[in-house]
């Protein structure tokens, strides 16, 4: 039903091997379970409220007597070298430096390598205005997600009250539809993201802007849908999910259906291992056959999930099925960097 294409342990980073070793350890098998902290920016206050994927996860593993600490700060997270695994939750583009020198002095920590997730650093459609691409072009923010949780860390860090916080982001959206001036924009909503028919079209401004970067727009059609597929994925497994819309830019909010896709294409798991993504969602559309990789989050949302039900078995199956694997499925620090995990082995479902 669900996918369950494994990824080598070998191609993973040793915080993606020591977490799936930790979803093996169980209370009452006589193995202590290796605590596992995840760590939040100082100023970060919505993990729960704003319905992220690991927070459902956390409440899993939680269930599954695994020992969880969720902390915050950079000055806090110094203090997480004993953990059997750190996973950074940062809902920004990029890891901040404070941060990223002091992960970078301890371990095994998820996404390492993955300092930022910028489209400029991993698209594969960029365009600029002197191409001779002649197809239909899609604006975004170089930002994750429209640039707005950055927005909203800078009000949060100016201690502004949530309702000033809601104020501002509606202002924004307000300025956006009031056209002001492309070389000015630094947030979009990704619901709204621009399509236009070629480059000419291009309104002025947009590539003086570095907030901002022009994609090749390259849908995925089935019939009268678009189609959008999200790869979640942590450590050793992956699922995904094909969304479907009659709007061009398919998000939660807009999808009239969803498929649990029976398998994970391995062009994703070439992905994730060239670009150091131990966890996180990978969105992508097949055209003719062909994988084409859209976007990279370190912090994906539940929302799509809970529109369609699939939350508790996405969070089921990536925390590890909580306990579904045998107690004899452990290996030494020596067999962690060569074993290859075979995790549909030992699904339950």
């Amino acid at each position: 039903m669900a996918a369950r294409r494994c990824v080598g342990a070998a191609a993973l980073s040793a915080g993606a091997v020591a977490l799936d070793r930790a979803n093996t350890f169980r209370k009452g098998i006589g193995v202590r379970s290796p605590r596992i902290v995840v760590l939040l920016l100082a100023e970060d206050t919505r993990f729960v409220p704003a319905r992220y994927l690991l927070a459902c996860m956390v409440r899993v593993w939680r269930e599954a007597g695994i020992p969880i600490e969720v902390v915050r700060g950079v000055e806090v997270a110094g203090g997480t070298d004993d953990a059997a695994v750190i996973i950074p939750h940062f809902d920004v583009t990029e890891t901040p430096p404070a941060y990223r020198a002091v992960l970078a002095h301890l371990g095994p920590v998820l996404n390492v390598r993955l300092w930022t997730i910028a489209k400029s650093s991993h698209s594969t459609l960029l365009v600029r205005g002197t191409d001779t691409y002649a197809g239909p072009v899609i604006v975004k923010t170089d930002r994750n997600y429209g640039g707005l949780p950055e927005m909203h860390l800078r009000l949060v860090s100016a201690s502004a009250p949530a309702r000033l916080v809601s104020r501002a982001a509606a202002r924004m959206r307000r300025l956006l539809a009031q056209r002001v001036a492309w070389s000015r924009v630094e947030v979009l909503q990704p619901e709204e993201y621009p399509v236009y028919g070629s480059l000419r079209e291009i309104p002025p401004g947009v590539f003086d802007n570095p907030h901002l970067v022009v994609e090749k727009f390259l849908p995925e059609i089935d019939g009268a849908d678009y189609c959008v597929r999200y790869a979640y994925c942590l450590g050793g497994r992956e699922i995904a999910i094909r969304l479907r819309s009659r709007l061009k830019i398919v998000k939660a909010s807009s999808a009239h259906g969803c498929d649990v896709l029976p398998a994970v294409p391995p062009e994703i798991g070439a992905i994730r291992r060239r670009i150091g993504m131990d966890y996180g969602k990978l969105d992508y559309v097949v055209r003719d056959g062909t994988v084409i990789p859209l976007d990279v989050n370190r912090t994906p949302s539940s929302a799509a999930l809970e529109r369609f039900g699939l939350t508790d078995l996405v969070a089921r199956h990536l925390a590890g099925a909580a306990g579904a694997w045998p107690p004899d499925h452990r290996v030494s620090r020596a067999q962690q960097a060569t074993e290859r995990f075979t995790l549909a082995d030992h699904d339950d479902g």
